[in-house]
């Protein structure tokens, strides 16, 4: 994890979820190295070949998971049947902390985002 993001999650007032998200985004990062990770509007972000992939934003009783549109459209039913709350823009899920991380699910958008935008000249989907 890189500095940049290390500073956001040092904020994480709560020692067991700041280690717990600390976890996290090291086995993200160490599953897919070809990620880089940065830090844009105040949240750590993943890009790969210049384009955005996946976001994510701690909070005091949950994170945030931040997805482009079509990752949270095409795994729509699974993140709702894992009992995940959507924010009102549809676009973007909440994890508590005690809710178990759904990391095979995270890999899954991962994964489609790297394909998806493969040949992508933006940084966002416009």
């Amino acid at each position: 994890m890189n500095a940049k993001i290390e500073n956001v999650v040092k904020k994480i007032a709560d020692e067991n979820n700041r280690a717990t998200f600390t976890e996290f985004l090291t086995a993200l990062e160490a599953e897919f190295p070809e990620l880089e990770g940065n830090v844009k509007y105040s949240q750590p972000m993943y890009e790969a070949h210049g384009t955005f992939i996946i976001g994510f934003k701690p909070a005091k009783a949950h994170f945030s998971i931040i997805p482009e549109a079509p990752a949270a459209e095409k795994f729509k039913a699974e993140i709702e049947t894992l009992g995940l709350e959507f924010t009102d823009t549809g676009k973007v899920f909440k994890v508590k902390w005690a809710q178990e991380i759904p990391f095979a699910l995270v890999k899954k958008m991962v994964a489609f985002q790297l394909e998806d935008k493969m040949d992508a000249t933006t940084y966002f989907r416009k």
